[in-house]
């Protein structure tokens, strides 16, 4: 489940959806900064860089900046993350990087906006304003697919596999949409 998907939702791009933060992400946000705190970075450090990662994050979420040349390649920009907020199947899952692009360039994840992005948010948009119908759909959403589904493993698998799993075999997770593109 991806307790992100309300800040994926928004069908437009603009600086008010780099404040549209999932409610419950406070929950997951932090255990993946335990590693650092093991090999010796002192927290406050690391609350620092998130704050910085966090103020950085508000300026991609627009479509008034274009392409910025090499800046593109190197820093999370505008354009990258336009590409990332896109709902265009060959788009989905890229450019993760927060701050920097080496990550996607090393992972291949990294795809430089070749077009004017049209269309963004998930790829079974929510169809309402409702900003808690938005926060809680995604829950809603897993719930009725763990009822629907016949056994316990099915069940299991609708909350631990890829998004887009289902047990009736109609697969909608990304890397199969993308394979079946080509």
């Amino acid at each position: 489940m991806d307790l992100h998907v309300n800040h994926h939702s928004a069908t437009h791009l603009s600086f008010a959806i780099a404040l549209r933060q999932g409610w419950f992400e406070i929950i997951y946000r932090d255990i993946w900064y335990i590693p650092f705190v093991l090999v010796g970075f002192h927290p406050i450090m690391i609350a620092m860089m998130h704050q910085i990662n966090l103020i950085f994050q508000f300026w991609p979420h627009t479509d008034a900046i274009g392409k910025l040349g090499w800046f593109d390649k190197v820093f999370n920009s505008p354009s990258n993350h336009r590409v990332h907020h896109s709902r265009k199947i060959e788009d989905l899952d890229k450019n993760y990087g927060g701050i920097l692009m080496i990550w996607d360039h090393l992972f291949g994840t990294y795809k430089a906006e070749n077009e004017k992005i049209k269309e963004y948010g998930i790829l079974h948009n929510i169809q309402t304003h409702n900003v808690f119908h938005i926060v809680f759909d995604e829950f809603g959403n897993l719930i009725k697919d763990v009822r629907s589904a016949p056994d316990f493993w099915a069940k299991l698998s609708y909350i631990f596999r890829a998004p887009g799993w289902n047990h009736t075999g109609k697969d909608e997770r990304i890397a199969t949409l993308q394979k079946n593109l080509k």
